[in-house]
């Protein structure tokens, strides 16, 4: 899996610069807004730790292929790195003090920077390793997971990017069965019924009428469950945003006989170019849910619009990297290390 040649990359940040001097329209100065905001927000307290060397722990499962990239990359590039998911951690509690320890070793006499891949299913534990880290002025990705009130919510995001003047899917979310049930009967058919605790496509299904729908809904044990516009798509992207910049874009083809498009599933990617107008959508995305490092999924519909179907943080990558050629993980292990 190479990486993009050193005049491939010059090229690429000419015409990312000449892209952004040609940028004047009203979703460009939201964008600006946006992204000037966390770039200033974002910027680490302790500046003198960010050096040639870094000692990085990547939090998240060792076993997962983006994770096994990251930490290989940060070692090509001369840093140490060592990946682990916060349940191998451990929390001291004692009259001298507090220490947070991996192995028996401290974690903030060990380590630099955090970069989380995961909060799940530890996510207390997990935003109190963030708060640590910050607070010793160490380099935290996502920074705002330390400093902001975490909300988990696809409903939380969408109210997000509405505000920010960007379309979403019509959306209906609710812990209650008997309310969404009561949707059903106003509802235009198909339409998407997912879990909230679902991702990598699963748990989504699609239903054509009402007998349908009941039959997902009984089939989820977990609630909040959403409704959501089955949108007629004619092209799907997923736009790697890093740093509040677009990185890059797939677009995505479902599987034969599945609407889904996810990568995890079966479906098929090749590079795709983006508009002007389409990059500055991303980039406010990201900037207004403050993702350092997001994936945004955008559909282009068949009667022309442009809709955000959603917003991840800290995406995969793997397939993006196969179907590109890029080499992601020193994109995002370079702008770990020296932003």
């Amino acid at each position: 899996m190479g990486g993009v040649s050193g005049s491939s990359r010059l090229k690429l940040r000419l015409e990312t610069k000449t892209r952004k001097r040609t940028r004047t329209g009203p979703l460009f100065f939201r964008r600006l807004a946006a992204v000037t905001s966390c770039v200033a927000y974002c910027r680490p307290q302790n500046e003198s730790l960010y050096c040639a060397h870094m000692r990085l722990l990547i939090l998240g499962h060792p076993d997962f292929v983006e994770h096994k990239r990251l930490a290989s990359e940060a070692r090509l590039a001369g840093h140490a790195a060592t990946v682990s998911p916060v349940e191998q951690m451990a929390f001291e509690f004692s009259k001298s003090g507090f220490a947070a320890t991996l192995a028996g070793r401290d974690l903030l006499d060990s380590f630099d920077g955090l970069l989380f891949r995961s909060l799940f299913p530890h996510v207390s534990e997990s935003l109190f390793l963030a708060e640590l880290f910050h607070r010793s002025g160490r380099r935290v990705m996502d920074r705002t997971l330390a400093t902001d009130v975490y909300i988990q919510s696809k409903t939380y995001s969408a109210w997000k990017l509405l505000l920010a003047g960007l379309p979403v899917p019509y959306g209906l979310q609710t812990s209650s069965p008997t309310e969404i049930r009561n949707r059903l009967d106003r509802t235009s058919w198909p339409i998407v019924v997912k879990s909230v605790h679902g991702s990598r496509g699963e748990r989504v299904h699609l239903a054509r009428n009402r007998s349908e729908a009941e039959a997902s809904l009984a089939s989820e044990t977990e609630w909040p469950c959403l409704l959501q516009e089955k949108l007629e798509i004619k092209k799907e992207y997923r736009v790697l945003v890093l740093g509040f910049r677009v990185l890059g874009a797939i677009s995505k083809k479902a599987p034969a006989g599945d609407f889904r498009r996810n990568l995890s599933l079966g479906g098929r990617a090749e590079p795709a170019s983006l508009s002007t107008e389409t990059s500055e959508m991303c980039e406010l995305a990201a900037g207004t849910l403050r993702y350092e490092f997001a994936g945004v999924d955008l559909a282009e519909t068949e009667d022309g619009r442009q809709v955000i179907l959603e917003v991840n943080r800290t995406p995969g990558f793997a397939g993006f990297e196969a179907a590109t050629g890029m080499n992601v993980a020193h994109e995002v292990i370079n702008y770990f290390t020296s932003s």
